[in-house]
């Protein structure tokens, strides 16, 4: 098969014209994140059920208690991203604690 050069020129600014697609969605979406406010519904300092609450209403299913805080702790704080320092995640670790 017989190739043109008109053929290759088009295919070779296809590649080009998608890899600079490819490049721009990379850098938009990490501009897109740093950007992104910080919902105020995962800033809090006090979870939402105490262990002193949750423990006594349990009714002897504590891994099932267990199991939604752990669920609720991966709601609120798996979309996260982004190196943190210690100081800045204390807050976070004394909710989940």
């Amino acid at each position: 098969m017989l190739r043109t050069p008109s053929l290759l020129l088009s295919r070779a600014a296809f590649a080009l014209a998608l890899a600079v697609c490819v490049a721009s969605a990379f850098v938009l979406r990490e501009r897109a994140d740093r950007l992104r406010a910080i919902p105020e519904e995962t800033s809090f300092d006090v979870p939402p059920f105490p262990a002193e609450v949750s423990r006594p209403f349990s009714f002897g299913l504590r891994s099932v208690a267990a199991d939604f805080a752990f669920l609720g702790a991966l709601q609120n704080y798996g979309g996260q991203r982004g190196q943190r320092t210690a100081a800045a995640g204390t807050a976070d670790d004394r909710a989940l604690n």
